[in-house]
Order: structure tokens, then C-alpha cells, then sequence
């Protein structure tokens, strides 16, 4: 067997030092100092980004670190974090990349050094906030470990942050005054009683009458002339009807469940949005050829914003997973231009696919451009990300319904820079049916977020361990990769296939590879020292380790 066994000199293991903080309290354990700045943030308005620092005062001889940093997920959004330039000469400081916080409010950090440490004060990380809802809230650790280069604890002072969210008191509501009260009325006088009438004396008796003459008969009168008859009057004329509103129509299409080319059948009340289309149609994209350039245009359902506007008369690419019936109203137009996609076989490969990628920290002033490769056909799609742009989509599509993409095609993406140099990435990623079935992939993106520039294997952590640790490593590109472990009698105790591992960093808890302790049989091996060797195409490297019982 080939000398495989490679001393690396100075081993590193983060020594993790548990500390729970409340907002604003820390607990002292030494000179070397911890904090987040600024200490309080002052009432920040929703929709608002501000960025803190993870510094470090008093340091001596620090070669690593390692925190948990927590915040109220209800208050507050992780926009981006990183680590600082506080180590240098780092072969291997790596994390999450980029970190990623979870449902919680909770992102872990972590970075090592291997024969360089740090002394003095400077910045460990920087975070950037946004906020959702203006409250009182916090910003602090659920972890802290500092070491020094022999791997050992360095004593820590931590303290946290306050984010002031309380809104001003509303103004208090002037006392109405007290009604006076109305002064009583003077009592009326009582009305004095009437005297009695005097009683009317008898009236002497009437005499009678005399007989009058009869009264002689009255002519008779001549006959009135008759009225003449009065003209008719003119009949009015009749209004002319209200014309009725335009008719409402509706009209069903049925959609596969996959990729489906169609127009509006109807000129809908209100104008369609590629967001609200999507939602209409229940669909993961919308695809449109732009006239002018002749290139597609993709948009991904639920990235935010409304895209761009749907019209009439022209032709839509969308992705239904799901298929099936979908009704439009509006004003009739012809039922005939409504099309749609013939039947496919749908998630096995897919004749329309968009690559959409948010960029991070990215310069103002600086033009970039996505770019996507298929590494099977060699097809490549791209789209610029102007200044102030963050969100791009790189799309593939085939209007005679060829395929484009199929379940294992390897995509490699790549952000440049207007100098044409690569600022992110490359990144590979393996093609899977649930990619196949939305049509989509989303990426996260960080200017500065590059492969490591060549292989390595670190120390395991914790060392020596019982029962289980984790063997860090990173890889300058993607390879098929896996873990052997031996005895010192040269057997071999356990393999550890990886598999296909993309370029990067595997540096943590939650990335390196783990070893529960046990042989290829499921026994428990005995104490003592065993090496590790990792495999990959070109590479293979060996370290040591001790488990301690």
C-alpha cells in the first residue's frame, strides 16, 4: 500500500462552548470579547435593511471560530451573512455557502485556520437584516466557541443586540369639561278661578208670520249651443332603446399536466399579469418570445413581483404539474385562437426550462450576466442582470416541442462580471424529475462565492471522539468521491461511499462526512488510533484519528 499518510503539522478542532443569551445580557468569562454592533438598532420601518457586525475584541492567537447567531424569524429576515477577513492565510475557512438560516431564526457560522492565527481586535462576520414587522425584538448567540491554534477554548465576554420596534403612544384625549347645570325655573302662579255666568233671562214669545203671496213660475231658459270638439292631442314619439352591455363569455380549455403552449381565449375584465396567469392556470412558469430581441423571456411563479403582461393574440409556454380543466371570462373574442399544447410524456424530459437566480451582494454599478450550460448538449442559455436588477432567468425553450432537457443532465451556472470574469460559481447541478415537473430550477447566488482553488481533507471533529465525529473536507471541482477507514494494522474497517459531490466546501456539522463509530458490520470498533482516507478521481489524502473510550 502506497504511503498515503499525510502529517499536516498543526491540527485544528473547534472546541464549542454553549451559551445562552436573553436580549442585551452577557455573561463574562474572560478579556477576549464577543459582541454584536451596533448594540441597538432604533425603530426600524418595515421593509427596511440594516446590517450588523459580529466583532471581536481583545483576541489573542485566535485560530478559529464557530456561533450560532439567533433573531426573532418574526420580526426579522436574514437577507445575507458571511464570514470577514478577521483570519488569514485560511486554506479552509468555509460554512454554509452561503448560510442559510432555518424556520427559526437561527444561522450557523464557522471558520478555522490552519497555521495562522489572529490577534487583537477586528470583525468576525457582518449580517444583514430586513425587517417584516416593527417590534421589540433581539439579535444574539445560541452558541460561541473561540480556540486558539493548539485547539484549545479561549475565554469569551458575549453580548447581544436590541432591535427597537415600539411605536410612539398615541396622544392623549383632552377632558371634556362638565356641563353647568340649568338653573331651576320659578314655579308658575295658579290661575285664579272664573266666576260663575249669570243666568240668560227668558226671551218673550215670537208672533206669528202673515200668509206671503205664491210666487210666480220662472220662464224656462233657451238651450245652451253645444261645445265645440277640441283637436287630438299629438301622440308622443317613442325612445329609442338603451343599447345592452357587452355579454360576459367563458370558455374551458384542457391542459396536460406538463408543458402546455396557449393563448387567451378571452379578453379578460382586467388585464392578466404573468403572476396572475400563473395563478389562473396553476402553473410553475409563463414563457413568452419577445417580438423585438427574438429571444424567451421565462418568469417563475411566486419569485416575487407581477412580470411581465399577459395579451391577447399571442402565444404562452406554461408548465401545469397537476393538468387538467381551466375556464377564462371575458368579452368574446375568437373561440378558434384558444391553443394548446398536443399530449406529451411529461417529467421524464421537457421541451421549456428556466434557470432563475437571485444574485446577492451584488455591485450597483456593475453589469452581470447568468449563465447557464447544459454539460449533455452542450446548449447554453443566458440572461444579463442589469444595475439595481437582482433576480435573472436564463431560459431554454423549443416551439417545435424538442426535447431540451431530460432528468440527469448536469447544468453548470456561472454568474460574470461585465470584465467577463466569473464571480460565482461554477456550481453543478444534477436534473431530477421534481426539477423536470415544475420546470424550474431556483438559485441562490453570492458575488464572491467561488470553488475552492484545490482539493483538501481537514482534521475530524471533535478529536479524539466517542462514539461518532465528523471528517471535514472541500473539493476544487465536482467528483465521485468516498471515505475509507483503517486500522493501524493497515484493515480496512469501513467505507463511506459520497457519491457525486459538487465543488465546494464541506467543512461543518451539517456538511462533512460523518462516522458513527461503528465497523462494516455494525459493531462498535475498539479504542485507539485509526486513519482516514478521501478518494475522488484525481485526489486521495489520509489523517489520523483517536476515539477514546
Amino acid at each position: 500500500m502506497k504511503d498515503q499518510m499525510i502529517n499536516r503539522g498543526l491540527l485544528f478542532s473547534l472546541v464549542t462552548v454553549l451559551v445562552m443569551l436573553f436580549a442585551l445580557h452577557g455573561t463574562t468569562h474572560g478579556q477576549t470579547v464577543v459582541s454584536i454592533m451596533p448594540a441597538e438598532i432604533e425603530s426600524p420601518a418595515v421593509g427596511e435593511q440594516f446590517d450588523v457586525k459580529i466583532n471581536i475584541t481583545g483576541g489573542a492567537n485566535v485560530a478559529g471560530y464557530e456561533f450560532d447567531l439567533t433573531y426573532d424569524a418574526s420580526a426579522l429576515t436574514l437577507v445575507a451573512i458571511a464570514n470577514a477577513d478577521y483570519l488569514q492565510g485560511n486554506p479552509f475557512v468555509t460554512g454554509p455557502t452561503p448560510a442559510v438560516a432555518d424556520a427559526q431564526g437561527q444561522v450557523q457560522l464557522v471558520a478555522a485556520s490552519i497555521g495562522a492565527a489572529a490577534d487583537g481586535d477586528g470583525t468576525l462576520a457582518t449580517a444583514t437584516f430586513e425587517v417584516v414587522e416593527v417590534k421589540d425584538s433581539s439579535i444574539g448567540f445560541d452558541k460561541v466557541a473561540v480556540a486558539d491554534a493548539n485547539a484549545m477554548a479561549i475565554e469569551l465576554t458575549i453580548a447581544g443586540s436590541a432591535v427597537s420596534g415600539a411605536a410612539a403612544p398615541p396622544p392623549e384625549t383632552p377632558e371634556t369639561p362638565e356641563t353647568p347645570e340649568t338653573p331651576e325655573m320659578p314655579e308658575t302662579p295658579e290661575t285664579p278661578e272664573t266666576p260663575e255666568t249669570p243666568e240668560t233671562p227668558e226671551m218673550p214669545e215670537t208672533p206669528e208670520t202673515p200668509e206671503m203671496p205664491e210666487t210666480p213660475e220662472t220662464p224656462e231658459m233657451p238651450e245652451t249651443p253645444e261645445t265645440p270638439e277640441m283637436p287630438e292631442t299629438p301622440e308622443t314619439p317613442e325612445m329609442p332603446e338603451t343599447p345592452e352591455p357587452p355579454r360576459m363569455a367563458s370558455f374551458s380549455m384542457m391542459l396536460d399536466a406538463g408543458l402546455n403552449m396557449i393563448s387567451l381565449p378571452l379578453m379578460p375584465a382586467e388585464p392578466y399579469t404573468a403572476q396572475s396567469f400563473a395563478d389562473a392556470v396553476g402553473a410553475t412558469i409563463v414563457i413568452k418570445l419577445d417580438a423585438a430581441s427574438q429571444k424567451f423571456v421565462g418568469f417563475t411563479a411566486g419569485e416575487g413581483g407581477d412580470g411581465f403582461a399577459i395579451e391577447g393574440g399571442m402565444g404562452y409556454i406554461v408548465n401545469t404539474p397537476d393538468g387538467g380543466s381551466v375556464t377564462f371570462t371575458g368579452m368574446a373574442w375568437d373561440n378558434q385562437q384558444a391553443a394548446t399544447a398536443p399530449g406529451i410524456n411529461p417529467f421524464r424530459d421537457a421541451w421549456a426550462f428556466v434557470v432563475s437566480g437571485s444574485l446577492q451582494k451584488a455591485d450597483p454599478h456593475t453589469n452581470y450576466i447568468l449563465v447557464a450550460k447544459n454539460l449533455r448538449t452542450g446548449a447554453v442559455a443566458t440572461d444579463p442582470i442589469s444595475k439595481g436588477k437582482v433576480r435573472s432567468a436564463a431560459v431554454w425553450a423549443d416551439l417545435n416541442r424538442n426535447s431540451v432537457i431530460e432528468a440527469g443532465d448536469q447544468l453548470e451556472i456561472t454568474v460574470i462580471n461585465d470584465g467577463g470574469n466569473i464571480v460565482s460559481g461554477p456550481f453543478t447541478h444534477t436534473v431530477d424529475i421534481a426539477d423536470i415537473k415544475q420546470a424550474f430550477l431556483r438559485l441562490s447566488l453570492v458575488v464572491g462565492d467561488v470553488p475552492p482553488e484545490q482539493t483538501l481533507l481537514a482534521q475530524n471533529f471533535p478529536n479524539p471522539f466517542n462514539p461518532e465525529t465528523w471528517m471535514p473536507f472541500q473539493l476544487s471541482e465536482s467528483s465521485f468521491a468516498s471515505i475509507e477507514i483503517y486500522s493501524t494494522a493497515g484493515q480496512l474497517v469501513r467505507t463511506l461511499d459520497l457519491g457525486l459531490i459538487p465543488a465546494g466546501f464541506y467543512m461543518t456539522q451539517s456538511t462533512a462526512a460523518y462516522w458513527d463509530g461503528r465497523n462494516g458490520t455494525g459493531e462498535h470498533v475498539a479504542s485507539g488510533v485509526y486513519f482516514y482516507t478521501l478518494k475522488t478521481d484525481d485526489f486521495a489524502a489520509t489523517r489520523k484519528m483517536l476515539i477514546s473510550k
